[in-house]
């Protein structure tokens, strides 16, 4: 009896660990900042993040957590494309790896914040000048969130020649795969040239994001292509 995992059941894992960082980023991305962020008020916002202290830490755990199932979710798409081209899976993966130490950096910045609010550190500080340093702190993560989408959009491009040239996912996902890396790619260069239109830009650009979620569902509901259901 064989008892190495089937193309199918690693497909699948592979989906629910995709579902979940979506999840995740969910929350972080959209939920924490409706609830912390008062858009163009710096202080309402530094309020905010002491008010909702359990749900601001909350948050950076899961940015923690986050990072371990990035590099986990990495090497089950190795897995799953390694014997479709090896060098673009060992990209995948690189790419993947790059953003890890990016992202602690990031969580580094939003504590360091909560800590100069609460007093922890820097305790001369007044409160105007506590929320000054803060509000900086949080801006450059802000910004850096914005600059990294450079690779959130390249690790797309080996997935998505990947499951193009695969055979076992259908050839459509691949492309809107591509697509996105493209988006993503796009938005970030958006940001960095002409940031007075981003908004604008953004509200077409968008739309353009499906490519993970085709991929996401592809793998949560079919797996791969039954002829192709077998051992690794």
């Amino acid at each position: 009896m064989n008892n190495k995992p089937s193309l199918k059941r690693t497909a699948h894992f592979t989906g629910i660990l995709y579902f979940i960082l979506a999840v995740i980023g969910a929350i972080n991305l959209e939920y924490i900042p409706s609830q912390v962020t008062v858009s163009g008020d710096a202080e309402a916002t530094c309020r905010n993040i002491l008010s909702h202290e359990s749900l601001y830490r909350f948050g950076l755990a899961l940015s923690m957590m986050n990072n371990f199932l990035y590099i986990l979710l990495a090497l089950m798409f190795y897995r799953l494309f390694k014997n479709v081209d090896r060098s673009w899976a060992i990209l995948l993966v690189i790419l993947v790896l790059v953003q890890v130490p990016i992202s602690f950096i990031f969580d580094t910045l939003d504590i360091t914040a909560l800590m100069i609010l609460k007093g922890d550190i820097l305790k001369g500080l007044d409160i105007s000048k506590a929320q000054e340093y803060a509000t900086l702190l949080r801006r450059i993560n802000s910004n850096g969130t914005q600059m990294s989408q450079i690779f959130w959009g390249l690790w797309l491009v080996p997935m998505g020649v990947l499951i193009y040239r695969s055979k076992f996912i259908a050839r459509f996902v691949g492309v809107l795969v591509l697509i996105t890396a493209v988006a993503y790619t796009f938005n970030c260069f958006v940001f960095i040239l002409i940031p007075q239109y981003q908004e604008l830009i953004g509200k077409f650009v968008f739309p353009l994001f499906i490519g993970e979620l085709a991929i996401v569902f592809w793998l949560l509901l079919k797996g791969v292509k039954k002829e192709y259901a077998k051992v690794l």
